[in-house]
């Protein structure tokens, strides 16, 4: 059983803390063979969006067992720009491949790049048309694995903006089984969550919230990074959701469903996991408010990437904007008012965002198309609802 993981929050980090755990997860407790390919910085809502426009860099990367943060001090050496050994005696578990590219990015060439990353001998490579040479390439991946996501991926208005999701879409599009898979945080805690913490965590805080943080907590704590704060779980609680997305995944695997292309699923990190329950569920059709806040100081980009990252940004410079062109004076950046995305008024019962509000863990089936519109709809027109049927030609 081959399996990728990838996800578009990046390699190990304050804003990327579960990849680490759940790939040790599936290995102990599956014996699953696991690849990773990760974008090398936070890539989050990009979509099913692919890297075009530049050549993709391509970093190795060897995660240590004690650096599920990327807060050692070490983390930097983790990085390499060739392949060499895993140094086990500093705790490294595996070799892994960082690009510099969007998850969808990340998922494509993983499956159709593999002898690229990793030749078995020398004497691999590719041809200029990009066909391999030498050893034959490995055996196709059964599953990709998209997350654990640092954030919730419930309703429209967040899947279909999501890399995580979008990663898994990629997947599928080239034939391969894909599972999407999202934590969700909280800014505030409903009963029922109140309820699982006084009994599971009763010391701890009934909940922690700050006007900067697009997460909020259970009985985490916050933590400045950079110019926001984030959000860190508890350890207990981390290990419970891993040990849970490894029994759904193995479950969903054992019984896939021929229709489905990905299945997207959210786990709500709170102490009702304790006492799991894991629904089948639609998809909340989410709205977008407000994603964009006016820049009232200037930063550079490189001001915002994470440590151990390459400013690679001036390559990202559109071709048509001339060299002469003036320095903008204004602009805006992404700052999104996700009130109504996180906590909407209206739980429509059998929804995603219903059943994580319950502190449930909703599964979600879908397949890379468009919801299209078969049913001819009313209009004011003055052609017939059978004219508008699909196949019918239109009446010019």
């Amino acid at each position: 059983m081959r399996v990728l993981i990838t996800g578009d929050d990046g390699p190990p980090s304050k804003s990327s803390p579960y990849v680490l755990g759940l790939y040790q997860a599936i290995r102990e407790q599956l014996g699953w063979d696991v690849s990773v390919i990760l974008p090398s910085t936070q890539k989050s809502w990009g979509g099913l969006q692919f890297s075009v426009h530049h050549p993709v860099n391509v970093w190795y990367y060897y995660p240590r067992a004690d650096n599920a943060d990327g807060s050692h001090p070490e983390t930097e050496s983790c990085w390499s720009s060739v392949r060499r050994p895993i140094d086990s005696s500093r705790g490294e578990l595996a070799e892994w491949i960082l690009l510099d590219a969007s998850p969808a990015t990340c998922a494509n060439a993983g499956i159709f790049n593999q002898l690229f990353f990793s030749p078995a001998n020398e004497n691999d490579g590719y041809q200029s048309d990009g066909s391999s040479v030498g050893s034959l390439e490995p055996p196709p991946f059964d599953l990709v694995i998209s997350g654990p996501n640092y954030g919730r991926n419930t309703g429209t208005s967040f899947a279909l903006a999501s890399g995580t999701v979008g990663a898994a879409l990629a997947a599928s599009l080239a034939k391969i089984k894909a599972i999407s898979l999202s934590y969700g945080h909280f800014a505030t805690l409903p009963g029922k969550f109140k309820e699982a913490q006084k009994k599971y965590a009763p010391s701890a805080p009934r909940a922690l919230s700050t006007a900067s943080t697009p997460a909020g907590t259970t009985d985490g704590k916050l933590v400045q990074n950079g110019p926001l704060m984030t959000y860190e779980a508890p350890k207990s609680l981390v290990k419970e959701a891993h040990d849970l997305a490894v029994k759904i995944i193995r479950r969903l695997w054992d019984e896939w469903e021929p229709e489905v292309g990905v299945y997207t699923v959210n786990i709500p990190i709170a102490w009702t996991i304790k006492e799991p329950r894991v629904v089948w569920t639609t998809m909340w059709r989410g709205e977008h408010g407000r994603l964009y806040m006016v820049e009232k100081e200037h930063t550079t980009e490189s001001d915002n990437l994470p440590a151990g990252a390459t400013d690679l940004t001036k390559r990202d410079v559109p071709a048509h904007v001339p060299s002469s062109a003036p320095q903008p004076q204004r602009r805006l950046r992404f700052g999104p008012d996700m009130q109504a995305m996180l906590a909407p008024s209206d739980l429509p019962e059998g929804t995603d965002i219903w059943a994580l509000m319950e502190g449930w863990i909703s599964v979600t089936r879908l397949r890379p198309a468009f919801a299209e519109v078969l049913t001819p709809a009313a209009s004011n027109g003055s052609h017939a609802p059978e004219e508008r049927a699909v196949g019918k030609p239109w009446r010019l």
